[in-house]
């Protein structure tokens, strides 16, 4: 209470120049990426859930396995990350894992890894079990309009990375920058539900069949088609697409996917 007072006084004193909402300084990095906070209708929270990974992991590189027998488990792992990139999976003896939650590491789902300054999300390459190491976060789609490929499609845009770096709790240009859980679930979104949606799915199921049949097959050319969409989505002006353009180029990024590993 004292320090929302104290930060009252200094804003209605012309002291503090920044937006606040209670004890929060809405310290915005980017006039654009202020506009979209504030005036999208929904989060990412209300699409989908993210989780943990697996803590309780011991992942021994001299026990990891590129083959399942009965006694291992497989496994996902950040270095094995890349965008819109069925994730390669190692095998561990099942006594490294001691505990997992088979629902949270089964089904439709992606994967998110937890450090960098850019989003990079992957799905897994079928929907069996697969445990996500500590470095990876697992997620969840919410609703229909937004399925797991949406929201793949949506979190590997050039604007969603734009966007996290840009906000609150964005780490820009840190190389060893970490993805919060709070800080995803408050990326903006416009409201999807009478939004066309499909089309974004469609492409992603153009990327992952391309990767599906060659992990290093070229998909940049669509990947820029998703990247359209999603400015799209936003309504976003040419002006301000060409804001999100030249800052992914300014930090050496492209629509260019991550390699896979």
């Amino acid at each position: 209470m004292l320090l929302q007072q104290t930060i009252s006084t200094l804003v209605e004193k012309n002291k503090l120049d920044v937006p606040v909402k209670g004890t929060e300084l809405l310290l915005y990095k980017h006039p654009l990426a202020e506009k979209l906070y504030t005036s999208c209708d929904a989060t990412l929270h209300k699409y989908a859930v993210i989780s943990e990974g697996e803590h309780n992991m011991v992942v021994d590189p001299q026990r990891v396995s590129a083959k399942a027998d009965g006694n291992t488990i497989p496994v996902i792992q950040d270095s094995h990350l890349g965008r819109l990139t069925p994730t390669r999976i190692v095998h561990i003896p099942k006594r490294d894992c001691p505990s997992f939650d088979r629902d949270l590491h089964s089904g439709d789902r992606f994967f998110l890894r937890k450090t960098g300054d850019r989003i990079v999300a992957a799905p897994p390459p079928n929907f069996d079990l697969a445990v996500a190491h500590q470095n990876v976060y697992v997620g969840h789609a919410k609703t229909e309009e937004a399925s797991v490929r949406v929201v793949l499609g949506l979190l590997n845009s050039l604007l969603l990375t734009f966007l996290y770096q840009n906000g609150i709790y964005g780490q820009k240009g840190r190389t060893l920058a970490q993805f919060r859980i709070y800080a995803l679930y408050l990326l903006p979104l416009p409201d999807l539900r009478n939004l066309p949606t499909k089309p974004i799915s469609d492409k992603v199921a153009e990327v992952l069949r391309a990767k599906q049949r060659d992990a290093v097959a070229d998909t940049r050319a669509l990947q820029r088609e998703i990247d359209q969409l999603v400015y799209k989505l936003y309504d976003l002006t040419p002006d301000e697409i060409e804001i999100v353009e030249k800052s992914a180029k300014s930090k050496g990024k492209s629509s260019e996917p991550l390699p896979a590993c």
